[in-house]
């Protein structure tokens, strides 16, 4: 596996960030996922990816009104080296770059033309999933990225006569 920060921008080599701005880190996942699979992340796709990895920035979304609260509330959205790589992600047996990482190389190698056409909406949840084909003919499906406790999979959703699965 290779290391996360060596595709940060202003890398001084042999040097291992202790934290970066969810900012740069998203710009650098989008440019690696757009180096291996031809296609890099919208701004959706990046809120989805920021959630996974920093569910807690969702539950301090008011705005700040002092400039110490707003150095505060950026401070949230700094990302540790450990939260990055050695962290578990909630519910899972994998950090976050493990699980991004597979995915990537899943993609890259299977599924990078299903990526760029758009077939595959990455980074919703399954009931996202199940709500979107509700009231679709049997036979029609969803591919995502999945969320469960696998690392890097691709989970399918498809209306089989009257029910989801």
């Amino acid at each position: 596996m290779k290391d996360p920060t060596d595709c940060l921008l202003d890398r001084i080599p042999f040097q291992v960030l202790l934290k970066v701005s969810w900012e740069s880190l998203a710009e650098m996942l989008s440019a690696k996922f757009e180096k291996a699979t031809g296609k890099g992340f919208d701004s959706v796709q990046l809120e989805a990816l920021k959630h996974r990895l920093l569910p807690e920035a969702h539950e301090n979304t008011d705005s700040a009104s002092t400039s110490q609260e707003t150095s505060q509330s950026s401070a949230i959205h700094d990302v540790s080296f450990n939260q990055f790589v050695k962290s578990k992600l909630s519910g899972g047996s994998f950090s976050f770059w493990e699980w991004f990482f597979n995915l990537l190389e899943l993609v890259e190698r299977y599924a990078s033309l299903e990526w760029r056409s758009g077939a595959i909406h990455a980074f919703i949840s399954r009931m996202d999933a199940e709500n979107m084909l509700q009231g679709s003919s049997p036979g029609v499906f969803l591919v995502r990225f999945s969320d469960s406790k696998q690392s890097g999979g691709i989970s399918i959703t498809y209306v089989n006569e009257g029910e989801l699965i």
